[in-house]
């Protein structure tokens, strides 16, 4: 009786651990190895906006990939006026943010090109600073948000 209970446990201790090693999270659209090197990256608008896609791209490319690319990125940042008041005071802004991908594959050169557009919108602080700085924070954000598209679509493709 003693030695089945023993059995019994050995064998569910072993199930416990086999079905728990085998979970794990990972992303689908993530890949190990990323395949692609990039040999050339031109980024030309803002260069607060470029740097921090230039830095997100570089992240995610190989030195050792199988494809080499070569990408140019033009940026363009737009503020709008969303809305106003009664008096004529601007309550709203609109950010924009507009990135035109060129990929160039070196070896084979297919060349895929493709625009991403990112937009939010703020209210206005009634301090003139509060609302520059949330205008720099959303302007990060949308830059951060481009940059994944970018990266995604460069993984998609290559």
């Amino acid at each position: 009786m003693f030695l089945k209970k023993n059995i019994t446990l050995f064998f569910l201790m072993v199930m416990i651990i086999f079905i728990h090693t085998s979970c794990g999270y990972k992303k689908i659209n993530q890949r190990e190895n990323n395949d692609y090197q990039i040999i050339k990256m031109e980024i030309a608008g803002d260069m607060r906006i470029s740097e921090v896609i230039k830095n997100e791209i570089s992240l995610n490319s190989s030195f050792d990939g199988k494809e080499k690319i070569r990408l140019a990125i033009n940026i363009k940042k737009e503020k709008n006026i969303l809305n106003k008041n009664i008096k004529g005071k601007i309550t709203k802004y609109g950010l924009t943010l507009n990135a035109s991908l060129l990929l160039e594959n070196i070896e084979s050169k297919k060349i895929v090109q493709r625009d991403f557009i990112r937009k939010m919108s703020y209210d206005v602080s009634k301090i003139h600073s509060d609302t520059l700085r949330v205008e720099k924070k959303y302007t990060r954000t949308l830059a951060e948000n481009i940059s994944e598209d970018i990266v995604n679509f460069i993984n998609l493709n290559f």
